[in-house]
């Protein structure tokens, strides 16, 4: 869906319904997924279209989401690392 919207550009539900073959339910899952990750949005005019996000924007966005995780793990390294020593610990005390 994401594609056929970049290439296609905006459309809406009942368009797109028919252009790529889908229910009802399976383009409302389709399109929420895609709206949750942003990499749609739909306009706000009376009739909704829903457009593809520039793929450069959400390759940025999916890249700092990374780096977000990435800094939080490490920022909770030390402190698991000695937790599952702790555990290992007891556990080979309890052997």
């Amino acid at each position: 869906m994401y594609v056929y919207l970049a290439k296609k550009g905006p459309h809406e539900e009942k368009d797109l319904a028919n252009a790529l073959k889908l229910t009802k339910h399976q383009l409302c899952l389709s399109l929420e997924t895609l709206l949750t990750k942003k990499m749609v949005r739909a306009t706000p005019e009376r009739s909704i279209k829903y457009c593809a996000i520039a793929l450069e924007k959400i390759l940025d966005e999916f890249m700092k989401a990374a780096k977000d995780q990435a800094k939080a793990l490490q920022a909770s390294r030390e402190e698991l690392i000695s937790t599952w020593r702790s555990m290992e610990e007891k556990d080979s005390s309890n052997s």
